[in-house]
C-alpha cells in the first residue's frame, strides 16, 4: 500500500487496469476474480477501467454485459466498476495517483508501457507474469502471478 492511497480514506481498495478493451488483456479474468471476492466478503474495492474500446467494440460492450450480469455496475457503493475510457495526460496521471494497486491480467504483453507508468507512479502492481513485466513492477509491493491463474489473482487480492 501507498502512503495517502484512498483505501486510508474511504475503506474501498481503489483498482486500476489500464488497457485496451480487447480479449487478450483479460479484463473479464479481472471481473469474474472480483465478483468471487464480493460475494466472499473479503475486501472492498472499486475497479477503474481505463481503456480504448474502439479495437473491439463488440468485446467492450461483452464485458460491460458480463459487469452487469456479476452484479458490478456502477452504484452499488460497495464493489463497483468505473469505465473510464481512455485516458490521457492529466486524467491518466490521477488514475494513477488515486489508485491503491495496478492489475494487468494480460494473457500476452511484449512491453507494457500501463506497468512502466505504474512503477512511475510507485503504484504497486498485481500481474500475470508476462513479457518484461517484471522489469517495471514497483518495489515493494508489487506481485507475479502464473498466466491465467484466476485463484492466484484472487487470492493475492484478498490478502
Amino acid at each position: 500500500r501507498r502512503d495517502g492511497g484512498s483505501q486510508q480514506a474511504g475503506g474501498l481498495v481503489v483498482l486500476l487496469v489500464v488497457a485496451n478493451l480487447i480479449p487478450r488483456k483479460g479484463v473479464g479474468g479481472v471481473l469474474r476474480v472480483l465478483a468471487a471476492l464480493r460475494r466472499e466478503g473479503v475486501v472492498r474495492w472499486r475497479l477503474v477501467v481505463a481503456g480504448d474500446s474502439g479495437a473491439d467494440p463488440a468485446h467492450a460492450s461483452a464485458l460491460r454485459r458480463l459487469a452487469a450480469s456479476l452484479g458490478l455496475e456502477e452504484g452499488d457503493g460497495e464493489a463497483q466498476v468505473a469505465w473510464a475510457g481512455r485516458l490521457d495526460g492529466g486524467a491518466l496521471e490521477r488514475a494513477y495517483c488515486e489508485a491503491d494497486l495496478f492489475l494487468l491480467a494480460s494473457g500476452y504483453e511484449n512491453y507494457c508501457m500501463a506497468a512502466q507508468e505504474a512503477a512511475f507512479f510507485g503504484l504497486p502492481t498485481l500481474a500475470y507474469d508476462v513479457g518484461e513485466i517484471a522489469l517495471f513492477c514497483a518495489p515493494g509491493g508489487s506481485v507475479l502471478v502464473p498466466v491465467g491463474d484466476e485463484a492466484a489473482l484472487r487470492s493475492r487480492l484478498a490478502h
